[in-house]
């Protein structure tokens, strides 16, 4: 898949773009461009704007436009500049993040990732964890509910431990990773990053996509990619 796809990843908090994004990003030889990574990386560094970053994500609020344009700006302009694709997770959040990123790097299409219910993204959420000592990701919580048919179990280390990593490491939460915290963050997706949904569905470039069985609907996934790399090689 060469096609220098433009695609986004949308969706609540919770909805598994992280995890999906990787393995897309893989089959579309392109760089997954996470902002909360981003942004973490910059916290972690101890950059000029850390302090301000924090004080955002404590109380689970948005940071402002102009924070995050400038972070994810450099790394697109640079992967235009050489014709290539890239896979966006967790930007664009409002819709005016979304129009300055027309005039940088327009989309060729935005994959919206959706769950049943919000008491599954919780549940996810909660049950996110990574190892303290090598960094691995897994999530400890089962959500399953026949009438929805929906199906995901953990996602435990091989040595099937909700508190060890194979590593040695101590499996943790994240700081933000608080039942309070993450329901307001469903709020604010909800009050400001869900009218995106509108928006891309005006202009032609929403794709809809259920999850219901976790890691299992990979190859579904895969399959919308590959339609809309054939669609842009064709055009």
């Amino acid at each position: 898949m060469r096609a220098g796809l433009r695609l986004m990843l949308l969706g609540a908090p919770g909805v598994g773009k992280g995890t999906y994004g990787a393995l897309l990003a893989r089959k579309m030889r392109a760089p997954l461009v996470g902002t909360g990574d981003l942004i973490r990386a910059e916290v972690e560094a101890d950059s000029p704007r850390a302090a301000e970053m924090r004080a955002y994500m404590r109380r689970g609020a948005l940071l402002p436009d102009e924070l995050v344009l400038d972070i994810v700006r450099d790394k697109l302009e640079a992967q235009t500049a050489q014709g290539k694709g890239f896979l966006l997770d967790g930007f664009p959040r409002t819709v005016p993040q979304a129009r300055a990123l027309q005039d940088v790097a327009p989309l060729d299409a935005v994959i919206n990732l959706e769950l049943v219910r919000d008491e599954f993204l919780i549940a996810k959420l909660l049950g996110r964890r990574s190892c303290r000592s090598c960094g691995a990701s897994y999530n400890v919580a089962d959500v399953f509910d026949e009438a929805e048919g929906v199906e995901m179990p953990a996602l435990l280390p091989s040595n099937n431990s909700r508190e060890k990593c194979p590593c040695g490491g101590d499996l943790g939460c994240r700081e933000d990773d608080t039942e309070d915290t993450i329901r307001e963050r469903l709020n604010v997706y909800k009050a400001q990053t869900f009218p995106l949904v509108e928006f891309y569905q005006e202009r032609g470039l929403l794709e809809k996509f259920t999850i219901r069985k976790g890691l299992d609907d990979m190859p579904k996934l895969e399959a919308i990619v590959e339609a809309l790399a054939e669609k842009k090689q064709r055009s």
